[in-house]
């Protein structure tokens, strides 16, 4: 089990609206490219996702829990050990913008994203 705590504080003079995600990842995953060689920081599963409301001056803690032993998505990770675990954190605006990305012989991709406001990242201690 795997405990991650995040203290957020609004320094701004409005309402904060965002969404904040806390990944956790194998610094050396377990799933292997095309090449045999194992990706890095491979996505295990969220410790934390959920929307934040933050008033104007005030922090906030939030915990968030990651155990290995747990089905996520029909995996299981009884066998991460803490010495290749990074978490990171990233809390975005909850509104999302309208982009458009690659275009090519009449296709154009048009997509939502949301900005990342704020990141972190971290290894357990």
């Amino acid at each position: 089990k795997l405990t991650v705590t995040i203290t957020i504080t609004n320094e701004g003079n409005l309402p904060y609206i965002g969404k904040l995600r806390s990944y956790v990842t194998e610094i050396e995953s377990r799933w292997i490219d095309n090449s045999g060689d194992p990706y890095h920081f491979g996505f295990l599963d969220y410790a934390y996702k959920r929307f934040i409301l933050l008033w104007p001056g005030k922090t906030k803690t939030i915990t968030g829990t990651f155990d290995g032993n747990a089905d996520h998505g029909g995996q299981t990770y009884p066998d991460i050990t803490s010495n290749n675990i990074m978490v990171m954190s990233a809390l975005y605006h909850w509104i999302p913008r309208y982009r458009t990305g690659y275009e090519s012989g009449g296709y154009k991709q048009i997509y939502f994203a949301h900005y990342v406001d704020q990141a972190t990242a971290a290894v357990p201690t």
